[in-house]
């Protein structure tokens, strides 16, 4: 990697992420915020196909160290 330094794009990672924020879901009808959206692309993968996808946070509480959003 040293050698390709200066190259742009150069790197070791298996795959490549961007993941963007969306405008909140609604929550039927009802003011304020909604669910927490975002946006997942597989921009890249070594031998496998990318993908987009919607994701969205469906907690309505969180828990510190429960493993669920």
């Amino acid at each position: 990697m040293l050698r390709n330094a200066g190259k742009f794009g150069s790197t070791a990672c298996a795959a490549r992420w961007q993941v963007r924020s969306l405008q909140s879901a609604d929550l039927n009808g009802l003011p304020g915020t909604g669910f927490m959206r975002w946006q997942v692309d597989l921009l890249k993968v070594r031998n496998g196909q990318t993908g987009s996808w919607v994701e969205r946070c469906k907690c309505v509480l969180w828990q510190p160290g429960s493993g669920i959003c």
